[in-house]
């Protein structure tokens, strides 16, 4: 069984500086006009809402193993941006769980359906080992097994009736994978039969957070998120371009190894707040 180690991304932001031939084209709003272009298509080609959907401010790169794998799906964040997924692992899903679970009166929740004993009793035994419901082998076999991706879209922004005009400008995506697949995984819990988790501990009680939900919130809390899925693609490239008749720029970001091109968040209280 490997051991865990430290999650190392590599980085590297593929949305440049545009350079504009006029004054009244901000930079900046080129940029995130590209950017939100391809945020609203990739959420539309994966059939999730835009709010759902946080794109990787770079490349970033699979590891080695399935703890590397699994440290992103346990990170949680309180999004800011609209758009792009915040990496840090400051609030972890596994560490947020078990303090809820340790702060539970035992006759709130303890029944039938859900024992709070057996959820501590559980927890405990995964001795910081918090293992997800599917491994990196089983990525790179969804991976391999894909169809691929191939896609083309456009838009014209600003005098659509006259496509010349200066002021008017076209962004452009096109994507060309040979590998690509949306990969879903669930913390590792007493309801998850998966052979290749062999020699992991469930430590997760699928019961015990929708009790939780169940009561008042704070607004900080109800801002977390949970990462529900990867958008992971290999073997080819996209592009996003800005065309109108003073310039055209194009940005290509090309992949030779599987990477993460976005992630899939919902936030904890409309994943959990049902009363069991």
């Amino acid at each position: 069984m490997d051991k865990p180690k430290l999650v190392i991304f590599i980085l590297a932001l593929w949305l440049p500086i545009y350079t504009s031939a006029r004054a009244d084209i901000n930079e900046n709003d080129l940029q995130r006009i590209g950017l939100e272009y391809w945020h609203s298509q990739l959420a539309e080609i994966i059939s999730v809402t835009s709010n759902e959907i946080k794109i990787s401010q770079g490349i970033m790169t699979l590891g080695h193993d399935s703890y590397q794998l699994w440290s992103v799906f346990d990170a949680m964040a309180n999004y800011e941006s609209e758009l792009y997924y915040n990496p840090s692992q400051y609030n972890s899903f596994s560490s947020d769980y078990g303090d809820k679970l340790y702060n539970l009166p035992v006759e709130s929740v303890s029944s039938e359906r859900c024992d709070l004993d057996k959820a501590v009793i559980r927890y405990d035994k995964s001795d910081g080992i918090y293992a997800w419901s599917k491994t990196l082998d089983q990525l790179n076999d969804e991976l391999l097994n894909s169809q691929g991706l191939k896609y083309t879209s456009s838009k014209t922004f600003g005098h659509e009736s006259n496509p010349n005009e200066q002021a008017s400008y076209t962004v452009k995506v096109d994507v060309d994978y040979e590998q690509f697949t949306v990969f879903y995984a669930k913390p590792y819990g007493s309801d998850i039969h998966n052979t290749q988790l062999q020699g992991y501990t469930p430590w997760y009680s699928p019961c015990v957070l929708p009790y939780v939900f169940s009561q008042k919130q704070d607004e900080k809390e109800s801002r977390l998120n949970q990462t529900t899925a990867l958008v992971v693609a290999n073997k080819g490239k996209q592009c996003v371009s800005i065309l109108n008749p003073a310039q055209v720029h194009h940005d290509c970001t090309t992949l030779s190894v599987p990477a993460i091109i976005a992630v899939i968040t919902v936030p904890l209280v409309d994943l959990y707040a049902q009363i069991p």
